[in-house]
């Protein structure tokens, strides 16, 4: 009975240790495990956690991400930000701002710029160069980077052997010398110079002893031996050359192309080699193009930068890109007639079919940029101004050539002017030329499909419409009568009062070959171009229409022959 009493207590006492056991297990268990709300915790009931712990997407706090979502921190686990930044590259950003993302243009804001799609500093120390290839001041691109280059000379410190010297670039000779003697040196490639040529040997055995020795450019100078026996520095240098024999000389040349030229055996420079590595443009020209524009016509600005290369900006256009000069008043009131009208880029049919003269075709499309045209033929008084101004000539003198000198004829177009004088009056009144063939044969008929012979239609000329020889009253008249016929661009006296010059050479085939787009014929000539019919023309006698009447002028004086001036933007536009 003891013995079963006594295993009892003993299997009791064992089950009551291993409850111990266990329970002293499952406590060291729950001290191994982080406490709520502490880092590797399990998070609030609200999400939170302890100060400096933030609750991630597995309820577990883990260490807060300082500046989350904001400029320069990391973005947010669904690679956003806080507006408006924008996630790059694992980082919020500004998009146009310093190593944010570059705009959909590739553009960004102020000075910096798009590379790589990422807007970058440049021009600065240690920076990527800027787009065009240039840097600030005091810098130079090498490899891409700007580097210090305080004398300007295009070289870094790490190819220039003096930074402070633009005269000192790789395969610079410069001199040098030893205690006696006068040597050069070489800039090498890597910013080191070569070993001074100059001799070392100082001793000499005779004191007031003279020698000639080499100097300078070829030259030669005397030196003495010293009373300490040691030869003397070299005195003056005589007759040097002009050069360092085997320098290399090189200058700009051409369209930001460069030349070079080597110094010879006796100092001498040898010619200059040709121009090499030569752009397409002049830099810093901006003009219109048709390049790549559509219409066949339109234009479009382009400019040329620092390294002679065109550079396309804007788009294509067919209007005039600035507005047409409206008439104005001279000082006592009367109209001056300088009005323009812009006829828009575009086609249209230039020459005749089955009518007009055996010059005037084939008929064809062409194809022409916008232009400014004088609305009147330029007058009496309008070129009157230009001779006054001391830059054009007046007309010659002769009342059967010119009414230029008569009262009460300042508003009838000028005539008894050579073709070189009327470019002249072109030049002046505002850097325009004379109109081409095309330009005025659009300018009367109108653009595409307008197959009209007179300006105004078909209809064959009243008296009422035109001045010419059929009519009882037929003579040279103000430069705004019958506005009732103008052309379709509102263009007057296009059909009679006076021929008028145009800027091409004339030649009777011309259309046979003309060029669709823009033409002109600017073959070498003594006879040029002349368009409209004069007051004195009688159309009957030829069967003629005004709109393709060709005729030719030689440089002399004509009654019967004025112009009116052409802003053309493909030449000389802006």
């Amino acid at each position: 009975m003891k013995k079963l009493l006594l295993i009892t207590i003993l299997s009791a006492a064992a089950l009551m240790g291993c409850d111990d056991d266990s329970t002293s297990n499952n406590n060291n268990n729950n001290n191994n495990n982080p406490a709520q709300g502490t880092l590797g915790g399990e998070c609030y009931p609200n999400g939170t956690c302890n100060e400096g712990l933030e609750c991630d997407e597995n309820n577990v706090c883990i260490e807060e991400i300082l500046n989350q979502g904001k400029e320069g921190g990391p973005c947010y686990e669904d690679d956003t930000c806080d507006d408006p930044l924008v996630c790059f590259n694992d980082i919020c950003r500004t998009a146009g701002g310093e190593n944010g993302p570059c705009f959909e243009d590739d553009t960004c804001t102020g000075e910096l710029e798009c590379i790589v799609d990422t807007c970058t500093v440049t021009g600065e120390t240690d920076t990527p160069c800027r787009l065009d290839g240039s840097c600030g001041a005091q810098l130079v691109c090498e490899e891409g980077t700007c580097r210090t280059d305080l004398d300007e000379d295009g070289y870094s410190p790490a190819h220039d052997c003096d930074d402070n010297d633009n005269a000192v670039v790789p395969d610079a000779i410069v001199e040098c010398q030893s205690e006696c003697n006068l040597g050069v040196k070489v800039c090498n490639a890597d910013g080191t110079w070569s070993h001074c040529t100059a001799n070392e040997e100082c001793e000499c055995t005779t004191p007031g002893e003279m020698r000639e020795v080499d100097c300078g450019n070829c030259g030669w100078a005397y030196q003495r031996c010293g009373t300490d026996f040691m030869w003397e520095l070299p005195m003056e240098c005589q007759e040097e050359g002009e050069c360092a024999s085997g320098s290399e000389e090189t200058e700009n040349c051409g369209l930001c192309g460069t030349r070079t030229r080597m110094c010879g055996p006796t100092c001498e420079w040898f010619d200059w080699s040709a121009c090499t590595g030569e752009g397409v443009c002049e830099a810093g020209l901006v003009e219109y193009t048709t390049d790549d524009c559509t219409p066949l016509g339109y234009i479009r600005e382009r400019e040329c930068d620092g390294s002679c290369q065109w550079i396309d900006s804007g788009t294509c256009f067919g209007d005039c890109p600035d507005q047409p000069r409206l008439n104005g008043t001279w000082p006592d009131g009367t109209n001056d007639f300088k009005e323009e009208v812009c006829i828009p880029a575009g086609a249209f049919y230039m020459g005749s079919t089955d009518y007009g003269g055996e010059d005037s075709r084939p008929q064809q499309v062409i194809h022409l940029s916008q232009f400014m045209l004088d609305k009147y033929e330029v007058t009496n008084r309008r070129y009157k101004e230009c001779v006054d101004s001391g830059i054009c000539t007046p007309p010659v003198n002769n009342i059967s050539t010119t009414n230029y000198y008569q009262t009460g004829y300042d508003n009838y177009p000028v005539s008894g002017v050579t073709w070189i004088q009327a470019v002249q009056f072109c030049e002046w009144d505002g850097g325009r030329i004379l109109p081409s063939e095309a330009e005025w044969e659009k300018a009367a008929r109108g653009p595409f499909p307008r197959q009209n012979k007179w300006p105004w239609g078909d209809e064959f000329p009243t008296c009422t419409q035109a001045s010419l020889s059929f009519c009882p009253d037929n003579a040279i008249s103000e430069v705004d009568n019958f506005p009732d016929s103008t052309s379709y661009y509102g263009i007057f006296r296009m059909a009679d009062n006076v021929g008028e010059l145009a800027r091409d050479c004339f030649d009777y085939n011309y259309y046979s070959y003309i060029e669709p787009l823009n033409p002109v014929c600017s073959n070498i000539c003594t006879s040029h171009s002349n368009r409209g019919m004069p007051f004195n023309y009688n159309p009957t006698f030829a069967g003629t229409v005004s709109n393709t009447f060709r005729n030719n002028i030689n440089s002399g004086y004509y009654i019967n022959y004025g112009f009116r001036c052409s802003r053309n933007y493909m030449v000389g536009g802006l």
